[in-house]
Formats: C-alpha cells, structure tokens, sequence
C-alpha cells in the first residue's frame, strides 16, 4: 500500500543529506525586488558540499478570514498543482541560452558516471521544488534557478558553511540583513525556507537587471559578488576582448559554479539523452504556510497537528528556540494536509500552543519541591497552570516527589554562560554541538535539556543557539569535550 503524502514527507525530511518569518518592514523590501547590487554571495565566504501547498487564510478569534495579496511576503505559498510530473514543469520553463563548452560538457559526462543521481537529486527536492517552482513562476524567472539549491547546499536548509554561510541558499549574515532575512537571537531568515527562497530569487533579479539581463553573468555574481563580476568585465574591456562570462577571469570556484548549474539544467532536462533514468515527481504541493496570532511553541504545534516533532522543526529551521518571537510574525511551514487542522487548533483559544511572553531570569526561574507539596500547590504559588508545569517539566502525571526541581515555565534566559541563582545557566552553542553532547558535558539528560528549551529530543542545533540549562546542585559542566 503506498504510503501516505505526510508519511512520505516526513520519512524524505529524516533522510540524511550530504550538504520562518522576518519582519514586516524587511520582508516587504525582498519580495518587492529589494536589491543590493554590492552583495556577496555566501559561496564567495565558503563551500558547503553538499509541496498540496493548501492555502492557509487568516483567521481572527471569531473573526472573517483575511486574504493576503500575492505582494505581500508573508503571504501564503501558491497552491497551484496539477496531476503531471513537477520536473516536466521545470523543464518546460526552462529559459538559460547554454552555449558548446567543454566545461560544462566535462560535468555533464561527470553526472552521467553516477546513474543515481537523479534519482538523489529528487529525493534531497521533493520537499521544497513545489514552492521554489511556484516562486519562480510568480516572478517570470527562468527555471534552472530551482536548481540552484543543488548546488549550494544539496536542498538542505540548515546547511552551514566554515565561513558562516547558512541555510538552502547560502546567505552570509550581511547579505541576508542586505536582502530583509532578520537575523537574531530567536531567528534566522536565512534558514527559513520560504523567507530565504524568496530573498534569494529577489538578489538573482536584481543580478540578472545590473548585469545587463546576462544569466550566466548573473548567476555567477550570486557566487562571488558582484563587484567581483564587473571588476572582470572592466578588465576585459580595457583589453578589447569581450565580456561575457565564458570570457571573464574569475575565481576558480566561480568558474565551475555556472557551468555545474547548467551541466545539472541540462541532465534534467534531457534524461534518457544523457543515459540516466530521472523518478517523477507528483505535481502537487507538499507544504502549507499557517499564520497564527499568538506566540507557538513547535513541539505543542506538532501535537496539537499529530505530525513528528523533528518533521517539523526541520520544516522551521529559522527557529533558533524551538518557537515563533514573541513580537511575531506567528508562521509556521508544515507538511500538506496538516495545516487546516492545525490553523483550527490555534483558534481554539484554549489548546493553542501559546508561550508567555519572555522575562528577564529572577531567583524563582526553577523550584525545589518540598514534602507535603503536590504540583498544583506548587502551580498556584508560581501563578501558572498545573498543566504548564507538567509539561514543562516532562512529568506524566501531578504527582512528583519532594527535592524535585522543577522549572517555572514561561521564563526565558538571556546572554551567556553565566549561572543565574546557582541552578539555572544559559549555553551558547556552538559547532558541533548536539543535544546529546551539551546535555553530557552538563551532566543532564537529553529529554530534560529539550524539555527546558522547548525542543524536541532529536532537533539539531544551531552555533549561537541559546540553551537554558537547570542544575539540581550547581554542578559545573565537565571540560572532557572540546567545543570550539
């Protein structure tokens, strides 16, 4: 029997791979076409190596549902599909003028030594192509940029470079800020997919115009920039020769970034010519966009919607605390078919997973049980809910022992490293680190540390991320294990 469309978005989204919402104002600026034509690409700072989208409207409590217009960024993703293959789609639009060049032929006879590929290819796509095809229909653009996330970080949208290049489309930090991604202690446009695809699509268009409607030119210049681009072509003209991009001297890197792109446009466009097999891919949405109007924590959202915890913090990777800022915009990406249930789980008022809002650390951040106290006891001396509390703390019932220390929800820490009360500290993460290896080197359990932090128990990390850590006796973290 095959498998349900959630089912095969979530087994996609678990496989491993070989490589969220800014504000307002800055999103406005992106998805109108906002450009710097200074920017960099992150691919110039390093190399990482490598869906039905339902329309979702929103809804007040009680109140009409509200369109978005097409304009505006944070409307819903297109809905549009059809029955057919969604790669026949991308090749139909297919626009880049490809000359003879043996470099690009030479990647080409590279793709075909590999007679998976394709086939890998659309695994690592199958959960973003439906909505970056739909962007890029939007804006008229040609349609091997839907290709361009191979080539920057194999589709995955926490891929993260030495040079601090992050996300699918591999922003650097001041690109992004350029092209309206915020990026701050809660979260990262750069890692949000709908964000970040649209930033990256608004930067290309903004290429392809200053560099005189040249693709190549254009494609090259998201790679090393471009200044870099017309520093070549400067050259070139005050020698007399011409300046297209085959004719350019340009990093290295740069020179076989285009011609990789186009030797992939080209396999995809013509399989069976090449001698590879290609899978079809449905022509259907796998994403919906779902807008609340409160505060979400994704592991209560992920309940309250009945999908994987890690499928959807995958789909939010921009999250950098498991949750929406408490300022908003309240977003959410999550599998298709899930969104309506979810948007009617939000208006419910009472089950929304709503966070309170973040206060500065006080001594009253955790709670030593004592002997004849029950949680709702406790619940009432704290002001919060007896439900709250057993949530935050993972318990499975209301009973919990004296010399217990519970954590008091809705308090959120902030700076570094430092111990607050002699029982609560803040970890700043860094590379490499995980769950498992932050909760080890503080003596702590990995549920309790995703429990403190609004996560779920198998969710990566990101370097930066802020993990609130509480100790039962003040404990130093053990030094066995480097983290820089």
């Amino acid at each position: 029997m095959p498998a349900s469309p959630l089912l095969r978005l979530t087994t996609i989204l678990a496989l491993p791979i070989l490589a969220g919402c800014a504000g307002q104002a800055a999103r406005d600026d992106l998805d109108a076409g906002h450009y710097d034509p200074n920017g960099v690409s992150a691919r110039a700072y390093g190399y990482v190596r490598p869906a039905p989208d339902v329309q979702i409207r929103v809804r007040g409590q009680g109140g009409p549902a509200t369109g978005r217009s097409p304009a505006d960024p944070l409307a819903p993703i297109a809905s549009t599909g059809g029955s057919g293959d969604l790669w026949e789609r991308v090749r139909a639009r297919m626009a880049i003028k490809v000359p003879q060049t043996p470099r690009i032929d030479s990647r080409v006879r590279a793709l075909q030594s590999q007679p998976d590929y394709l086939t890998r290819l659309s695994r690592r796509a199958q959960p973003y192509l439906h909505m970056i095809v739909r962007e890029i229909e939007r804006r008229g653009l040609p349609m091997e940029l839907a290709l361009l996330p191979e080539v920057e970080s194999s589709y995955n949208p926490r891929a993260l470079s030495p040079k601090a290049a992050s996300g699918m489309w591999q922003f650097i930090p001041s690109t992004g800020t350029l092209m309206g991604l915020a990026q701050n202690d809660w979260y990262d446009g750069r890692n949000d997919i709908v964000a970040s695809t649209r930033a990256a699509l608004a930067y290309l268009e903004g290429l392809h115009k200053d560099l005189g409607g040249d693709w190549a030119l254009a494609i090259a210049a998201y790679n090393c920039g471009p200044e870099r681009v017309r520093a070549a072509q400067q050259a070139n003209r005050s020698r007399g020769k011409p300046t297209d991009f085959w004719s350019l001297n340009l990093p290295a890197e740069t020179e076989s970034y285009v011609p990789q792109l186009l030797a992939i446009a080209q396999v995809v466009a013509a399989p069976a010519r090449h001698g590879l097999a290609m899978p079809k891919l449905p022509d259907q949405p796998q994403l919906e966009l779902v807008h609340a109007t409160r505060q979400v924590d994704l592991g209560q959202a992920a309940r309250l919607a009945q999908i994987s915890p890690a499928a959807l913090s995958h789909l939010n990777p921009g999250l950098k605390r498991g949750k929406t800022q408490p300022s908003g915009p309240h977003t959410l990406l999550v599998p298709a078919g899930t969104g309506q249930r979810l948007q009617l789980q939000l208006a419910g008022g009472a089950t929304a997973p709503v966070v309170r809002p973040a206060v500065a650390v006080s001594a009253r951040d955790s709670y030593r049980t004592r002997k004849g106290e029950s949680l709702a006891s406790i619940a009432r001396r704290l002001g919060v809910s007896t439900a709250e509390l057993r949530s935050a703390n993972g318990l499975k019932s209301d009973r919990v022992a004296p010399g217990t220390l519970l954590v008091i929800p809705g308090v959120e820490l902030s700076g570094t490293a430092s111990t607050v009360a002699g029982r609560s500290s803040v970890y700043t993460v860094k590379g490499g680190d995980t769950l498992s290896s932050v909760a080890r080197d503080h003596q702590v359990s990995r549920d309790d540390l995703a429990s403190w932090n609004g996560m779920g128990r198998n969710d990566p990390l990101l370097p930066g991320q802020r993990l609130r850590i509480v100790s039962g006796g003040g404990a130093e973290p053990r030094r066995g294990r480097s983290t820089s």
